[in-house]
């Protein structure tokens, strides 16, 4: 049965329109016969044993070409009433007249064994997915002759799409065979739209040449990241978003083995249902464009075991709908994001398999074609860079969180900790490694390094520790990441839930780690895999620096250890070396003289180990020149992290946590942690958080407490951080033109409708009300305001509460000249900026104005008033808000 969408519920993005023009589709390619042998599990594990319960029984149906023209033709016809013209859509293949076997020799036949997996949602429910290919039986050899006597047609002469199904399989040899519609070259929006679903070898062939010579400006590409991997190129997998999308875009337009489907208008790579890269021609002037799960790579994606048949044909049909809907300038990235909500569908779902014990499987035709039209994009997306040979050597230069969040850092920041990561970062790729979460693209491509390392070590046979260092400063959360990659990276649960923890600088003598290595064979003989975790592995031994590496080289390269005469096998395990001196591997190694770490044997220790990994921590890492914006979004993560576990009260239905904003922005902004995250894990125990169902600023330990993990005072200003909202800043405002009117009436000056200080009296064209100023000068006044916090804290200097009519700081006279002189240049730059110019004499009818110059060049009377402002103002303001001065710790 059709699933035609009820003319009241047409989606926006599918407007009924009068019908008027004809659009001519035509569907052609390679064609398979796809045999399904779908095989119920054994009851016996014995795969020579015969039973009589064991069953299968096999189908076919029609593939490629022919499978893609069904889909497209089902779709058009439930797709009609949308269209503003009529479709008619041919194919290349009509219905055989004989009967089909597995010897036919008209056609292409691949076989495939498929099992029935149990729905992860639903765990009765059976989905038929492709358990392995057996492969593909190359004897036929189709002759034009055959296709003749087939009724194979070569379509209409003039087609406005024409979508290509190349396998690989003789179509792109054999021009006989292809369509009308292309014998003669396209001109411009005239010509045809193709689009070639592409195989390995890519790029190649009579076909290829002849469409780039002749339709280059409406040819799309369409093909898969694993048949592109079969090329001579290199692109990662599984480490980053950002690392497999430039790599690929360098290759695409680099590597002369494939640069030439840059000649071609659109290539459309498929990461499967997670993922796709949609690459402009050389000839366009656009962007790349990544669309992107952001918690899931390729491969990630957790729809269930097996693979399935026609996830590529699914993204065409998709890109195919998308130019039927809009054919002069279609969104190719809607018809991606359609094709891979079908593509979902299509794994999730499976084949029909019918009801009987043997099934007859079936493309699900209807489900996929509903799913097409959904209007819910599953992709988050991103414009990406184009990279020259340059570029590609500086892998780390681009960031999807940069680009799209780099100048709100802090709001997004303020988001993750109310609502979670998942829920605030939609759009940029997020690192889920258990229960540690990171956005930080140089961690992520570490932490996935790591848990590919350890899942790849897990699958081996090999019986020797696997050996990993890891680096970052106190507190950083070495060992709580290592955990949690290791538990996310066993399958089947082959690691030892409790790790073993042995800290090098506790031990006495290298006769220790005799019995720290028995613990890990213990482990290991028991049949799971130990997780040890030697801290401090660089403190020192007997006054020697590094003293302990020495002793570590054979169990590392062997997977043995000495105890007197006797040598024992340690087993399979993981080794993880933690650092405490040193934040990265690179200072670890640049600190210390040459001849020290050759004599520590430190270049034996590091060629054993297999990975690395820097932790950042919550505190800004600023070494080595490097810029570390993200460290906010990290402390984000980390806070959300230990209210989850330690708070969970002061969350309400919707897991909006609860708290009060200059807690939260304390925690976010306080310069450092003196302890790194147990500094923020202590901050919270210590609060008094037992029953509370909202953290205010009444729970928070007293300075004093505080001052064990964070500077008591910066952490105080910023949970009291002067919020300037409507109210307040127009109550400030308002006192601050009063200082200054009062100040003018002090020095004998009249209201005049220009300012004269050589009249008698002297006149000034402010000395009105505020209520009477211009809306200008209004809001001049509300941005000397907001300016307050930001000079006071230029110089060190926090707002806080006022107790007990207690007096500000004294500002001491050289930092109030340089206050006095970023005010100058704040006025100045107002100035400037609403259209005033410099002049001897100032006329505010002309905006020319005397003192727009240089502090430098100012009189000293000038600045001396300037300084009186700022010493007088400010804390005169403040003081009426109820705040004032303090200085923070240097």
């Amino acid at each position: 049965m059709q699933d035609i969408t009820p003319v009241n519920q047409i989606p926006r993005s599918l407007p009924m329109r009068k019908k008027k023009d004809k659009l001519s589709l035509f569907v052609t390619g390679d064609v398979t016969i796809d045999w399904n042998i779908a095989h119920i599990s054994r009851e016996s594990h014995d795969p020579s044993a015969w039973t009589g319960a064991e069953s299968c029984r096999m189908s076919w149906q029609f593939g490629s070409a022919v499978l893609l023209s069904d889909l497209i033709t089902s779709m058009t016809n439930q797709l009609k009433v949308y269209l503003p013209y009529t479709v008619d859509v041919t194919s290349t293949h009509t219905t055989p007249a004989s009967t089909i076997d597995p010897y036919d020799t008209c056609y292409y036949h691949c076989y495939s064994v498929w099992a029935p997996y149990r729905d992860k949602g639903a765990p009765d429910t059976i989905v038929w997915r492709v358990e392995r290919f057996l492969g593909l039986d190359r004897s036929s050899k189709i002759e034009p002759e055959q296709h003749k006597s087939d009724g194979v047609t070569a379509g209409p002469e003039h087609a406005d799409i024409i979508v290509i199904d190349d396998s690989n399989l003789g179509f792109r040899d054999q021009p006989d065979h292809w369509p009308v519609a292309i014998k003669e070259p396209g001109s411009g929006k005239n010509g045809p739209w193709i689009i070639v679903k592409m195989s390995q070898p890519m790029a190649e062939g009579a076909l290829w040449e002849h469409l780039i010579a002749h339709f280059s400006d409406r040819l799309i590409v369409v093909l898969s990241i694993n048949d592109l991997r079969q090329s001579a190129i290199q692109v990662s997998a599984q480490i980053s978003w950002e690392k497999t999308a430039l790599e690929l875009i360098w290759e695409l337009t680099h590597n002369p083995m494939i640069n030439r489907l840059t000649h071609s208008a659109y290539t459309v790579v498929s990461f499967g249902p997670t993922g796709a890269l949609l690459l402009p021609g050389i000839t366009k002037h656009e962007s790349p464009k990544l669309l992107f799960d952001p918690l899931y790579m390729e491969r990630e994606w957790p729809a269930g075991k097996g693979t399935i048949i026609g996830k590529t044909s699914v993204l065409v049909a998709g890109i195919v709908r998308e130019i039927m809907m809009a054919k002069e300038n279609p969104d190719l990235t809607k018809g991606i994001q359609s094709g891979i909500a079908a593509m979902r569908y299509l794994h999730k779902a499976g084949y029909d398999g019918g009801t009987d014990s043997s099934p007859r499987l079936r493309f699900p035709i209807d489900g996929v074609i509903k799913h097409l039209k959904s209007d819910e994009p599953p992709l988050a997306m991103a414009d990406c860079p184009i990279i020259d040979d340059e570029q590609h050597a500086q892998p780390l230069s681009w960031t999807i969180l940069r680009d799209r969040y780099y100048d709100d850092l802090e709001e997004l920041s303020q988001r993750i900790v109310l609502e979670g990561a998942t829920a605030a970062l939609k759009n940029i790729p997020i690192g889920v490694f258990g229960e540690l979460v990171t956005v930080d693209r140089q961690e992520i491509e570490s932490l996935r390094s790591i848990h590919s390392l350890i899942s790849e070590y897990c699958s081996q046979q090999e019986e020797r520790p696997v050996s990993i260092a890891v680096f970052g400063p106190p507190g950083s959360g070495k060992s709580f990441a290592v955990k949690q990659i290791a538990r996310a990276a066993s399958p089947g649960k082959k690691i030892a839930e409790k790790t073993l923890t042995f800290n090098l600088s506790q031990f006495k003598s290298p006769a220790d780690l005799i019995d720290a290595f028995h613990q890990i064979r213990d482990v290991a003989l028991s049949g799971k895999i130990p997780l040890a975790f030697w801290d401090e592995f660089d403190t020192s031994l007997d006054g020697k620096k590094l003293g302990w590496l020495r002793f570590f080289l054979a169990p590392m390269q062997d997977g043995e250890f000495q105890q007197g005469q006797l040598t024992h096998p340690i087993g399979k395990a993981i080794f993880v070396f933690a650092g405490g001196t040193s934040s990265s591997l690179n200072e670890f190694t640049k600190s210390r003289k040459q001849k020290e770490l050759v004599e520590a044997k430190t270049p034996d220790f590091l060629s054993r180990l297999k990975g690395f990994l820097n932790v950042l921590g919550p505190n800004p890492q600023l070494s080595e020149g490097r810029d570390d914006p993200y460290f906010i979004v990290r402390r984000a993560i980390l806070l959300r992290s230990l209210f989850e576990r330690l708070t969970p009260q002061l969350f309400d239905r919707n897991h909006f946590l609860r708290i009060d904003i200059g807690i939260m922005r304390a925690f976010l902004r306080v310069d450092s942690y003196r302890h790194g995250s147990r500094s923020m894990e202590a901050i919270v125990a210590m609060s008094r958080l037992g029953t509370a169902t909202h953290f205010n600023r009444s729970y928070l330990p007293p300075e004093e407490q505080l001052g064990l993990h964070v500077d008591p005072l910066s952490f105080t200003a910023l949970v009291h951080h002067l919020e300037l909202r409507e109210e307040l800043l127009e109550k400030l405002a308002r006192l601050n033109h009063k200082l200054l009117y009062d100040n003018l009436k002090s020095q004998g000056y009249v209201w005049g409708k220009v300012n004269n200080e050589k009249s008698n009296p002297k006149t000034h064209s402010l000395l009105v009300s505020f209520a009477a100023l211009s809306a200008h000068n209004q809001e001049k006044n509300r941005a000397a305001v907001r300016d307050i916090p930001n000079k006071l804290a230029a110089f060190g200097y926090a707002i806080v509460p006022m107790r007990n009519n207690e007096q500000a700081v004294e500002i001491p006279i050289p930092e109030l000249k340089e206050m006095a002189k970023l005010e100058h240049e704040r006025w100045m730059e107002a100035k400037l900026a609403d259209g005033w110019k410099y002049a001897p004499e100032t006329n505010k009818e002309k905006k020319l104005h005397a003192l727009l110059v240089d502090w430098e060049q100012l009189s000293k009377e000038v600045k001396d008033k300037d300084r009186a402002l700022v010493s007088e103002n400010i804390p005169l303001l403040l003081k009426e808000a109820g705040y004032t001065i303090v200085k923070l710790a240097q």
